[in-house]
């Protein structure tokens, strides 16, 4: 079995202190992901998803090549953002794909769970208001908190 190693997050001391098990989440993606999105992912994380996730957090680069339906775009477009958002809300995420479309789809998956998700929600949210100030849209968003 493959192990994953996460650097701390930096947002603990940014912001009011966290529950133990909340920053364990936060450090940790591949319990975050379990705990948040199990219903994402299915059987699980195989080692092949702890090695995409270990190299979309700790390099600067990457190429990776993996076949259509091994969960890049679910793990790495979509959840890791929500992850980022959740480690320090003032953070800058910029959604590539390969055409609008997909890049749309991406956002939508982002949005719906950002208003849909009740344990996220109730652990960092609400990221999003009605009545707030700033709208939410396919090429933007800005959480509240």
């Amino acid at each position: 079995m493959t192990t994953a190693t996460f650097p701390s997050s930096k947002r603990r001391t940014q912001r009011s202190p966290l529950g133990d098990w909340k920053a364990t989440l936060l450090d940790n993606p591949d319990l975050f992901i379990a705990h948040y999105f199990a219903d994402r992912i299915g059987n699980g994380l195989e080692d092949f998803h702890l090695r995409l996730l270990d190299t979309a957090v700790n390099k600067s680069r990457s190429l990776t090549l993996y076949p259509a339906g091994h969960g890049k775009t679910t793990l790495i477009s979509e959840i890791c953002p929500i992850l980022a958002m959740c480690r320090d809300p003032n953070v800058r995420v910029a959604v590539v794909a390969k055409n609008d479309d997909e890049a749309a789809g991406i956002m939508r998956s982002i949005q719906h769970e950002l208003i849909s998700n009740e344990k996220l929600i109730e652990d960092f949210g609400p990221f999003y208001e009605k009545d707030h100030k700033w709208a939410w849209s396919i090429g933007r968003l800005r959480i509240v908190n």
